[in-house]
């Protein structure tokens, strides 16, 4: 049985999503160079790190819609 190719949209919405966890990590990695030197808060730090793990959950949610095997 071959793979069904993905889709334009299913395309769309994972490197959408790929790219905002992307930002998000750079983000996280900033923000912790910033805490160790005095530039970022805690909560701040904390707070990014709160989205990254959102962002995280989304990609792993559509990662289950488009590529979870599907009964017949």
């Amino acid at each position: 049985m071959g793979q069904k190719p993905l889709s334009p949209s299913a395309y769309l919405d994972l490197k959408i999503q790929l790219d905002k966890l992307d930002a998000l990590q750079s983000q996280c990695v900033e923000a912790l160079d910033g805490l160790v030197a005095g530039r970022t808060t805690p909560d701040d730090y904390m707070g990014l790190l709160d989205r990254q793990a959102q962002a995280q959950r989304v990609w792993e949610r559509l990662q289950q819609k488009y590529f979870a095997p599907r009964e017949v």
